[in-house]
């Protein structure tokens, strides 16, 4: 089946491409340069093999942290160190950066991403930059990334209706006029007003500049002079990863969308 790819997995394989492109006209003008001298230079070859494993790895980067690992949600410190340490479901992921010419890390660059089981975590070193924990035998980094080895669908979030999701939908524009409104200035409106029979519903409720309402009354929208910018509908349920917004920690930069 068949689907658009969003604009941040346009972006992704745009960089994949991209990485691999440069990889293989490097390989291809390295390994010519080689033939053509009629030597073997083992140093060079050692170099090509390094290069290409470092972009192949790029590239699998940037198709894991959009393709396959979305935000589903946040835990307390406590909480997320207790299902590492403590359920074969939950791995730490430890994020290497690169790091400039003083050694402090470069955050916009990842080199490398690893899930990692409790042992593996508790045996990390411990960087300028790492948040810790201790204890009187030993001091660990927190994780700041878990990953649910078991977690298969992504939950959908539907909508509750209430005036906060009308004028979320509505963008704080009022339905007749298209004009943009503050709290003060617009308020809910029913197509259909409620002494003729109109219902709470997705699509009999807009936002409506106050003074308009007023004057519309209990008429309905054609009575009043009045007509719709756009029919009003039940807004699309969202993924649960579109809706951690809030990045807390610079690591999670590479995840929330």
């Amino acid at each position: 089946m068949k689907r658009d790819l969003s604009p941040k997995e346009v972006s992704n394989l745009q960089k994949a491409l991209k990485e691999s492109h440069k990889a293989l006209t490097y390989i291809l003008d390295s390994t010519n340069d080689i033939i053509n001298s009629g030597g073997y230079d083992t140093e060079k070859i050692a170099y090509i093999n390094k290069t290409s494993y470092e972009v192949l790895r790029k590239i699998n980067l940037y198709c894991k942290i959009d393709g396959e690992w979305q935000p589903v949600g946040q835990k307390t410190v406590k909480d997320a160190i207790c299902s590492i340490m403590d359920s074969d479901n939950y791995r730490g992921v430890s994020i290497d950066y690169e790091l400039d010419s003083s050694g402090a890390p470069i955050f916009d660059k990842v080199i490398n991403m690893e899930p990692l089981k409790w042992d593996e975590w508790t045996s990390l070193p411990i960087r300028d930059w790492d948040v810790t924990i201790s204890s009187p035998s030993i001091t660990i980094r927190v994780p700041t990334v878990m990953i649910a080895t078991q977690f298969k669908h992504m939950p959908k979030l539907t909508k509750k209706m209430c005036s906060s999701t009308i004028w979320e939908r509505d963008k704080g524009i009022c339905q007749y006029t298209g004009k943009k409104l503050s709290r003060n200035t617009g308020n809910v409106d029913h197509v259909i007003p409620k002494s003729r029979g109109g219902k709470d519903t997705w699509s009999n409720l807009v936002v409506c500049d106050k003074e308009l309402n007023t004057m519309k009354g209990s008429k309905l929208p054609h009575e009043a002079g009045l007509q719709l910018i756009r029919s009003p509908k039940e807004p699309r349920s969202e993924l649960l990863c579109e809706t951690i917004r809030t990045k807390h920690h610079y690591d999670w930069t590479h995840f929330i969308i």
